[in-house]
């Protein structure tokens, strides 16, 4: 074991106060992956999959994956039935704990997994800003929101540090901030690197920078969500602790369904710990902002000026381009030179940025519009496609890895497979040409998925 590795855990060990036995099964969990977790959405109810689950305890809706292939090889995992993430990464999903009607922002979001979870608890009232900062993670964040398939969300890629000029409008903000990444070590080439002082000191300085805008976005009474996947004290209950001595209007707000996970350094933060939760590793507190606060006031933030652009209601013309896909009369729209977005529920005024992505529901290539991806999978009360193509499993399989399918109705049509959409297809004398995006395609899948269970 690295030596800098070994400092670090000697040190958790005095601050936690572990055994020797303790801190063995700690390094030891270092270089051994957790258990596959998987977290349910669209709907999707537990005795709807046909898989060997086991409760995740902290979080209702995350099972552990004991079936004996992989989670992201089925035709369920395709069609968005559920999320794969390591179990440990549901704790801030537990604390943020979204209600329906909530305005709420997420400002580190790829690649996608607690913004897709709050939108799975998010109704008609609700809305979502997600948030990422670097534009290269893009790519799988828009697939993962396409696969949730709930359009009420705008995408950003701002620093936060320009958004503080929307002022306090969240009922809720979750900062999973960029951390050392200690308990993503097994995943890791370099995992030293991660206990490295000079590392978490670098990470720190980001995160208290990150939490100084983050509080800013969040309405008195609202409340924020800090969580990391790293160990060190120095980016989790540290941070915190300084957080409340300079902003004296917040306060930490326990959870007691949490309490067998709450950490002895602070009481009201939580802890998930390799060798004792099935999990890599994570941290993570709920904050509370007073009703009286002045949400504006919080010393010692420098950043860019910003100002959100206006767009129009107006119903835009380059819908026409989807009548022969489907009905979509949307709540909102805009659209770039590329791409065309739309929404199921009127985006907040204070949203509205001409710049920003969102749902897309059509893009351009040349000349020429298409449908996009994720209006195919799209679930929500303003789209019925005109047509559907419902595959068997071993069509489904075909069609998941980019073939062809035949027969199929002419023109566009949803591939769809158990009821479930998976993406277009555009037929033409029976053939259907695959429009599934590569990065949606499986190089692996089941022969043949389990029966659905059957209802009683």
């Amino acid at each position: 074991m690295d030596s800098t590795i070994q400092a670090a855990a000697d040190d958790y060990g005095r601050r936690f106060g572990w055994s020797a036995a303790e801190k063995d099964a700690f390094l030891e969990a270092l270089r051994t992956p957790p258990p596959p977790a998987i977290r349910l959405q669209r709907g999707t109810r537990r005795e709807q999959l046909p898989f060997a689950l086991a409760p995740v305890p902290w979080y209702g809706s995350a099972f552990y994956w004991h079936a004996p292939y992989r989670p992201g090889t089925t035709r369920h995992f395709a069609a968005g039935s559920y999320y794969i993430q390591d179990a440990g990464s549901t704790l801030a999903l537990a604390l943020l704990d979204p209600k329906p009607d909530e305005q709420i922002a997420d400002l580190c979001a790829a690649p996608g997994g607690k913004a897709t979870g709050i939108l799975d608890r998010l109704g008609p009232g609700g809305f979502l800003l997600v948030n990422e900062p670097i534009r290269g993670r893009l790519g799988a964040l828009q697939l993962n929101l396409a696969r949730q398939g709930t359009p009420r969300f705008v995408l950003s890629t701002c620093d936060p540090a320009t958004l503080v000029s929307l002022g306090p409008i969240f009922d809720a903000v979750l900062l999973d901030v960029p951390c050392s990444g200690q308990s993503l070590g097994n995943r890791q080439r370099r995992i030293a690197s991660a206990f490295a002082r000079s590392t978490v000191a670098h990470c720190a300085a980001r995160q208290r920078r990150l939490l100084r805008c983050a509080c800013r976005l969040v309405r008195p009474g609202g409340r924020l969500v800090y969580s990391t996947c790293t160990f060190a004290p120095d980016e989790n209950e540290n941070i915190i602790a300084a957080f409340l001595e300079e902003n004296t209007d917040w306060t930490v707000e326990p959870l007691p369904e949490l309490d067998r996970w709450e950490s002895p350094l602070l009481p009201g933060t939580y802890r998930l710990w390799p060798h004792v939760d099935q999990t890599a590793g994570a941290f993570g507190v709920r904050l509370r902002l007073q009703d009286t606060a002045n949400a504006g006031a919080v010393r010692g933030l420098q950043h860019e000026e910003f100002r959100c652009g206006s767009r129009s209601h107006r119903r835009s013309p380059l819908l026409s381009v989807l009548e022969a896909c489907g009905r979509l009369t949307p709540a909102d729209t805009w659209q770039s030179a590329t791409a065309l977005f739309a929404t199921d529920t009127p985006c907040p005024s204070e949203l509205h940025n001409p710049n920003w992505l969102g749902p897309e529901v059509a893009h351009r290539r040349g000349q020429t519009w298409f449908p996009s991806h994720a209006l195919a999978l799209r679930q929500s009360r303003d789209w019925q496609p005109a047509q559907i193509c419902e595959l068997d499993d071993t069509q489904a399989a075909c069609y998941l890895q980019g073939q062809p399918i035949t027969p199929a109705p002419e023109g566009w049509s949803v591939a769809t497979w158990r009821s479930r959409p998976l993406g277009w297809l555009k037929g033409s004398r029976s053939v259907g040409k695959n429009r599934l995006p590569k990065t949606a395609r499986l190089t692996e899948i089941l022969r043949q998925e389990p029966p659905d269970p059957v209802s009683p």
